[in-house]
């Protein structure tokens, strides 16, 4: 009788709350228990419910339940979210204790873990990206055959043996692991360098096996070290020992050794980058090389160049007093054609480095103890320009050093730069040729990188 009052729009307000718990209980069969303040409080609202909706059925319950279900659906779906982001989270937050970071020295400008393992990714991704397209169709096309399947593995081995310092750098300069390391004050080269030398060294640990190796040849470093099977590109990937496929402990003597090498070379790398601009005013151009050269008879050592301004040789004396300074390391003179030219890090037999300087008639007694005469020699070599000239040419180039003394004689000095090429020439790695024919002197190592010695 209600219910058909209700849907005919006669129902009227009644003031006593307890006849309406009927009413509760056929729109809710399923509550047991009722809040009759709540009920009270409610009243209006579900008066009107009542009046405008059909009464309660089997198909209503029905679709009641299918839209709590799905309520409850969303609301289990938003908490699995929250707590997905959550564990995400706290995963972000527990790699970040979990970083290994250097044991030896602190307070480096950007991530060691981060850099090492941009170097990793752009020497394995860099080929697989150019090359594995043309492999895959290859490699399916011969897929009937067996041995053909295993060539082209090899193949795609050997894919990864294909890159130069200057192409890693540009690698690693889109992809730096760490963006930080693109704002230190060492060059990006510099930092490559030395972390692709550690690579390939020995490091002292139990099992180390070198991850790079360097090929003088083709001037091309390849990653030899483990290469991960998994294609995670997360983080947390790259920089784990699982994806370097290396021990834990290892991965922090890597990390040490590379800080170790950072802290060795800051004085010096900061040294190098206080050089000024070489000076514009050079006598000689790459391209000068036949002309100057022309009239020079075979049979007899003339001079091809003049001696150098003082603006030349003031520049040449800051670069020849840093190179003492550093010479365990390859250093970069500028030649008389305005180019770099390579000379080799200075080789010390055995014992701790001599503080005294061995007399010399020709050398002037307060220079470094390093230098020597094949050092005078060599350097006067490097600045040829074009890398070749006469050997009167490397007498001239001699005398703009700043521990040569002055007033030594043009004879004296042939007969010192005539036995110190000779030596340069006949050693396990010579820096210099003879040219027979043309009497020329040729410098070798011009073109040399610092892992080329």
């Amino acid at each position: 009788m209600f219910q058909r009052h209700a849907r005919e729009g006669q129902m009227k307000k009644i003031d006593d709350p307890e006849l309406h718990i009927p009413l509760l209980k056929a729109i809710y069969p399923d509550v047991r228990k009722i809040n009759r303040r709540k009920l009270v409080d409610n009243l209006d609202f579900k008066f009107q419910k009542m009046v405008k909706e059909p009464p309660v059925s089997s198909t209503r319950k029905l679709r009641f339940n299918n839209v709590k279900a799905e309520s409850t659906d969303s609301s289990f779906l938003k908490g699995r979210a929250l707590e997905g982001a959550s564990s995400e989270a706290k995963a972000v937050k527990k790699l970040s204790f979990n970083l290994i970071s250097p044991t030896v020295h602190s307070g480096f400008s950007f991530s060691i873990i981060h850099f090492l393992s941009a170097i990793r990714i752009a020497m394995i991704n860099s080929h697989a990206e150019k090359n594995g397209l043309s492999f895959r169709k290859s490699l399916g096309e011969s897929s009937s055959v067996r041995g053909a399947c295993n060539s082209k593995r090899t193949e795609k081995k050997n894919l990864l043996q294909c890159l130069t310092i200057h192409e890693i750098v540009e690698h690693v300069r889109s992809n730096p692991g760490d963006p930080h390391v693109l704002e230190a004050r060492e060059t990006l080269q510099d930092l490559i360098r030395g972390a692709l030398i550690i690579f390939s060294s020995a490091l002292g640990a139990k099992g180390w096996k070198a991850l790079t190796s360097y090929d003088k040849s083709s001037k091309h470093w390849s990653w030899i070290g483990p290469i991960s099977s998994r294609q995670d590109n997360a983080i947390k990937e790259e920089i784990s020992p699982e994806a370097w496929g290396l021990p834990h402990r290892m991965m922090v003597k890597l990390v040490d050794a590379y800080a170790n090498w950072l802290k060795s070379v800051e004085e010096t790398l900061k040294l190098i980058r206080s050089l000024p601009t070489p000076p514009l005013t050079y006598l000689y151009s790459a391209g000068d090389v036949e002309e100057r050269l022309k009239g020079v008879r075979p049979r007899k050592c003339v001079a091809t160049i003049s001696p150098c301004c003082a603006e030349v040789r003031a520049y040449f004396h800051k670069e020849e007093a840093l190179r003492y300074m550093v010479p365990e390391r390859a250093f970069s003179y500028t030649a008389l054609d305005g180019r770099k030219s390579t000379v080799s890090p200075l080789r010390r037999c055995s014992g701790k480095p001599s503080l005294k300087t061995r007399d010399h008639f020709m050398l002037k007694s307060n220079r470094p103890p390093h230098f020597t005469v094949l050092c005078l020699v060599r350097d006067a070599a490097a600045r040829l320009p074009a890398s070749i000239g006469t050997r009167t040419d490397v007498c001239i180039l001699v005398r703009d050093s700043q521990y040569i003394v002055e007033d030594i004689s043009d004879e004296q000095v042939n007969q010192v730069v005539s036995g110190a090429l000779d030596r340069l020439h006949y050693e396990k790695d010579p820096c210099v040729q003879f040219d027979r024919d043309t009497k020329f002197w040729i410098y070798l190592h011009r073109e040399r990188e610092e892992e080329d010695f």
